[in-house]
């Protein structure tokens, strides 16, 4: 993967996309509206998204 690739990915995690997954208004999180366990299940998905991208760049890497 060149660094534009493994950059790109990064890009394609939006919050929007993760609070559409987990069915909670974007608009509430920015508010402040949301209960800590539903920022909290956020955030978890966030650094889910990240850790996929390394483990992805790893699993790359062990193969060549």
């Amino acid at each position: 993967m060149t660094d534009l690739d493994y950059i790109k990915k990064f890009s394609k995690i939006t919050i929007s996309e993760i609070c559409r997954e987990n069915k909670i208004n974007t608009s509430n999180l920015w508010a402040g509206r949301l209960s800590e366990e539903k920022v909290h299940l956020i955030r978890k998905a966030i650094e889910a998204k990240v850790g996929g991208i390394y483990v992805e760049e790893y699993a790359k890497k062990d193969r060549q």
